[in-house]
């Protein structure tokens, strides 16, 4: 039985759960997989998906030390090349005065860009969710990056944010299949994919070690421009301290906006 090399890729990342290195390792090897795992997986596939070998496969991702090689997805693909797109993460504790700030800039961006700005995000608990509740909000462009099965969001409480960016006015994209449960080291991993689709990263707060940072420094090595909310004295002081190392500090939603605009159509 011939198979295409899309059902082959797809057929791979069921079988190895979405993880990057076992399917890399059975390509290297070549391990054989069966006519009727092949079947048996792309008839159990939901989500529309494209493959690494497509045509269509989003550049960004192939600038990437690892790209994926399948990324499943809900909602409006060309949302990945129709507008620029803002990044926006920070820390799943957030004060009052980061959400506060954080939500204000935001929306203010997406106001004088009169929606021609595309959110990007997690999805996590904290500030990305209260970034992305703005987009909604707004009835604003967003696209969401899960860790988890495409078919199985995290965390569930932010379900209504995954049923937004199924939408028309989302996307929802994940390189793990169907209803894969999200490990730890996913997040981590995940990250390397919101910091390269993004055009501009934008931190409204987080910890010297954590997921924010790890999306941060590989931002920096793909030479993405870092923008910062200044935090006080007796916060998490990581956004202070990307500002010191040379991010950019935001004061107001211009700042965002002057990064962005270089990359309109």
């Amino acid at each position: 039985m011939i198979h295409t090399a899309r059902e082959i890729i797809l057929a791979l990342s069921y079988h190895c759960d979405g993880e990057w290195e076992k399917i890399y390792n059975i390509l290297k090897t070549k391990e054989k997989i069966s006519d009727e795992d092949i079947l048996r997986y792309n008839q159990k596939n939901k989500a529309q998906y494209i493959s690494i070998i497509d045509s269509n496969y989003p550049i960004k991702f192939k600038r990437n030390y690892r790209p994926p090689f399948i990324i499943y997805y809900y909602g409006n693909i060309e949302l990945l090349n129709k507008y620029p797109i803002l990044t926006t993460i920070g820390t799943r504790n957030p004060s009052n005065y980061q959400v506060k700030e954080s939500k204000k800039l935001i929306s203010e961006t997406i106001d004088k860009m009169n929606k021609k700005v595309t959110i990007l995000s997690g999805m996590a608990k904290g500030l990305d969710k209260e970034m992305m509740d703005v987009a909604i909000n707004k009835g604003s462009p967003l696209i969401s990056i899960i860790a988890s099965g495409i078919d199985d969001p995290y965390p569930h409480e932010n379900r209504y944010i995954y049923d937004y960016c199924k939408s028309e006015k989302g996307l929802v994209i994940s390189e793990y299949p169907s209803s894969i449960q999200a490990k730890k080291e996913n997040f981590t991993f995940r990250n390397r994919l919101l910091a390269s689709l993004g055009d501009v990263i934008f931190v409204g707060g987080g910890k010297q070690r954590s997921g924010t940072s790890s999306t941060c420094n590989q931002a920096l090595e793909l030479n993405k421009d870092i923008l910062a909310l200044p935090c006080h004295n007796d916060e998490e002081n990581y956004t202070n301290q990307l500002i010191a190392d040379g991010a950019k500090i935001v004061l107001s939603s211009q700042d965002i906006i002057d990064s962005l605009k270089i990359f309109l159509a």
